[in-house]
């Protein structure tokens, strides 16, 4: 009689092991979701947490699993243990990385991190190209922090017009003026912006806008402007950098003035929870459009240096500006060296205010005599804003340039109301 190999009936069990094994934990991870899903819906979270952790070690390894234990850490409070759940969430899965960077958002918010917060809303507007709903909510994060606005579509609008009063529109000292020339007058005022489609990590976005003013007693200074050009947009992490060229026209008195060819880039740094700093550098070559402005005609550079605070409706800046000109007319070509300081605050709903200082230094050392500027000016604004996105505005503005030329010596007042819209 042959006997059997003695490790048959191992083989054996081992098979019956295998055979049973697959299904026995397929059912305890589907129960346990079910269990979870239940205390999720009931509002425990604790439970569902235990039940969501059953089912991992049960076998179930899928993004939902990742992301509902994540979500119930959330809920728990416990934001270091959930912010870990979305960072893995999106290292493993890259079809979910746009839905666990909004969540990172959310987690940050919750560690008082707006810088963060922003960076990881912003994240996921990117990444969220084909996904709507979400780039929408990322989109409305990224405006209530009060960082750089981003728009819910790929596109942004912005609409502003106000009417008022300017008691030196001229820029001059008023005294020496003749007594049938005007110096003050009553505006109107309206400009907008379109920009997009924003991009992701990189690419290229069309930038324009335009500008009018109109004077009633003083119609020699009308103005009117309009740009547009191209921006190529690239952001990684902390960093972003943006680099772009814009053809600008503009109109004095209702004649052409001038045309100007911008190049421009701009580098920013997060710098913690709540700062950037950015530097941008701007060259413009200058032409006259009509030969009475000839004097105009060189070229133009700027650069400056900014910081950046802001907490939700909270937004603080301060920069530090240089400015060098080359002109055909030494009059029109200063060297301008100036700080700027702004806070404001602006609630999603209801009462806000900013304020704004400025000095600045502008030397015409060509000029014939040669002259020296400092202009002191604030301004001061007083907003409410309404549920449906508009905003109105009351503002009020004080300058004093003094100047070692008597003539160029002033002091300017301006108010104006008017509304504002970002779209």
């Amino acid at each position: 009689m042959t006997r059997s190999p003695c490790w048959l009936p191992i083989l054996v069990v081992v098979l019956v092991a295998i055979a049973a094994g697959p299904p026995a934990r397929a059912d305890a991870a589907a129960d346990a979701w079910t269990q979870a899903r239940d205390a999720f819906a009931g509002g425990d979270y604790a439970a569902a947490l235990a039940h969501f952790e059953a089912a991992r070690d049960a076998g179930q390894g899928g993004p939902a699993v990742v992301y509902n234990i994540a979500v119930c850490q959330y809920k728990l409070e416990d934001y270091r243990a959930a912010r870990a759940g979305f960072d893995a969430l999106g290292e493993r899965f890259p079809a979910m990385r746009a839905l666990a960077q909004y969540n990172l958002g959310l987690v940050a918010l919750k560690l008082d991190e707006p810088a963060n917060a922003e960076r990881h809303f912003r994240n996921s507007y990117q990444r969220a190209a084909d996904q709507p709903k979400l780039r929408a909510m990322a989109a409305t994060q990224i405006n209530r922090l009060a960082g750089d606005p981003v728009p819910q579509s790929q596109w942004l609008r912005a609409f502003s017009a106000r009417a008022g009063y300017d008691d030196n529109v001229i820029l001059q000292d008023k005294t020496g003026i003749a007594a049938d020339q005007a110096a003050d007058s009553p505006f109107v005022e309206a400009f907008g912006t379109l920009r997009g489609p924003y991009p992701g990590w990189h690419g290229l976005r069309l930038d324009g806008g335009f500008f009018v003013v109109r004077y009633a007693d003083v119609d020699e200074f009308n103005q009117a402007a309009v740009n547009g050009g191209l921006l190529y947009q690239w952001r990684r992490d902390d960093w972003s950098v943006d680099v772009g060229t814009h053809l600008a026209a503009t109109t004095l008195g209702g004649d052409a003035f001038d045309r100007s060819l911008r190049l421009s880039t701009r580098v920013t740094r997060e710098l913690g929870p709540a700062s950037s700093l950015a530097v941008r550098y701007r060259y413009d070559d200058v032409a006259a459009i009509d030969a009475i402005f000839a004097g105009v005609e060189g070229s133009r550079q700027r650069v400056d240096l900014r910081y950046r605070w802001y907490r939700q409706g909270r937004n603080f800046q301060a920069a530090l500006v240089s400015e060098t000109n080359a002109r055909a007319d030494p009059g029109v070509s200063p060297d301008k060296t100036g700080l700027q300081v702004a806070y404001r605050y602006a609630p999603d709903v209801g009462w806000g205010y900013g304020v704004r200082g400025e000095f600045r230094n502008s030397d015409y050392a060509g000029a014939s005599p040669a002259r020296d500027e400092d202009l002191l000016q604030f301004d001061l604004r007083i907003t409410r804003q309404f549920d449906s996105g508009w905003q109105l505005f009351l503002e009020l503005l004080h300058a004093r340039n003094d100047s070692n030329d008597p003539a160029f010596a002033y002091e300017r007042n301006q108010l104006s109301m008017g509304v504002y819209r970002f779209f």
